[in-house]
């Protein structure tokens, strides 16, 4: 399956075998009034890196400067890192997670509004 993959603000497209995408899993559902429905997977890629993914069913409302966070609660704010612009409000895409981001404690995924300091939806990695 091809998908989308946004490294370090670059674009690029790479095949990954979905057997690879299962060492976390979370399921999406929307805060503050937003809708948000889908799947997140923590796993390495073939290439060794972390990636954080979302599945074909995912889908969020659209907003200004949506951002993807991986946070050690559920609530955005210190510790969460940013992994870059939410590509696309709908649909398969990847993100690398950085090396150095302390993974241990980070079981949430965050769609945050950046400008207007709002989660639009969230997910626990499990």
């Amino acid at each position: 399956e091809e998908i989308t993959i946004c490294h370090h603000g670059t674009t690029t497209y790479e095949k990954v075998q979905p057997s690879i995408l299962n060492r976390a899993l979370g399921s999406f559902f929307g805060v503050a009034g937003h809708d948000a429905v889908g799947t997140a997977r923590l796993a390495p890629g073939l290439d060794g890196e972390l990636r954080l993914s979302f599945a074909e069913d995912f889908l969020v409302d659209q907003g200004p400067q949506l951002a993807v966070f991986l946070s050690p609660g559920e609530q955005f704010g210190p510790g969460s890192i940013n992994l870059g612009e939410l590509q696309s409000p709908r649909g398969p895409q990847i993100y690398v997670v950085p090396g150095n981001a302390g993974l241990g404690t980070l079981d949430w995924v965050i769609i945050h509004c950046v400008p207007y300091n709002i989660s639009f939806g969230r997910a626990r990695l499990e």
